[in-house]
């Protein structure tokens, strides 16, 4: 879903510079090719464009299985990472999860957004609102053995999916060794007990990075040891049994 948004936006700024070198902007034809986006992408909730030299900024909201056609008011666009970053910087952008409401319902929502140029200059952006909520629920319905867990979390560390519901929003506490573990991007091991049983576990982090946003997210995956163990131990049984019997 997310590698999805990062194309969308990519194809949405190639159009909106080819708009832009056609003279005058067809508005029409604008949202049109907007609500195209939308009946194609079904998670992504809204898209948008901004040329910065008048803010002009058409806007398809996606939701419920309506479409709306809109403009980006100033106040959510001058002053806004997701807009000034690409900006001044050339580069992708892709914001922290937050609820929002979107059409009367909540979503959790990550934004990514780059600027698109018109004569080799930067002349505004063009961004996507994506819903991670089937993400978040896929993560947090995985089970591993019998209770093993996979959770979601920023780089910031904190949870957006975990079984435990009452750590959703919070932090992962962690020293400042296995904080820049972390900040490595790279997958390792932290030994650790599960919250629920005190079994000891062992939590394998892998990140998930998106290079051209410059930003990750961790997924962790809760292995309780003497389940993992017995797993090991009942395949090297059935291993020798195939062994015996293949004689």
């Amino acid at each position: 879903m997310f590698s999805e948004g990062m194309d969308a936006i990519d194809a949405m700024a190639n159009t909106v510079e080819l708009i832009s070198r056609m003279g005058e902007r067809d508005e029409e034809g604008i949202f049109r090719y907007l609500e195209t986006m939308a009946e194609q992408m079904p998670n992504m909730l809204a898209f948008y464009f901004v040329w910065d030299q008048d803010k002009y900024s058409p806007e398809v909201l996606s939701t419920n299985g309506q479409v709306q056609r809109m403009f980006l008011p100033v106040d959510q666009i001058v002053d806004n990472d997701w807009y000034e970053v690409p900006l001044k910087t050339g580069r992708y952008f892709m914001s922290s999860a937050g609820d929002y409401d979107y059409g009367g319902k909540i979503y959790t929502v990550i934004s990514v957004a780059c600027p698109f140029y018109i004569n080799g200059k930067i002349a505004g952006v063009v961004g996507i609102d994506i819903a991670i909520d089937k993400i978040i629920q896929d993560v947090t319905n995985i089970t591993v053995y019998d209770s093993g867990y996979a959770a979601l979390l920023t780089k910031e560390l904190h949870f957006l999916a975990h079984p435990e519901a009452s750590l959703v929003g919070q932090q992962l506490a962690v020293d400042d060794g296995t904080k820049a573990k972390f900040a490595a991007n790279e997958s390792f091991i932290l030994p650790g007990k599960a919250l629920k049983t005190g079994k000891p576990v062992y939590n394998f982090f892998t990140p998930i990075v998106f290079n051209r946003a410059q930003t990750y997210y961790y997924v962790g995956i809760g292995v309780p040891v003497d389940e993992m163990l017995a797993a090991a131990y009942s395949m090297r049984t059935m291993i020798a049994i195939i062994a015996i019997v293949s004689i």
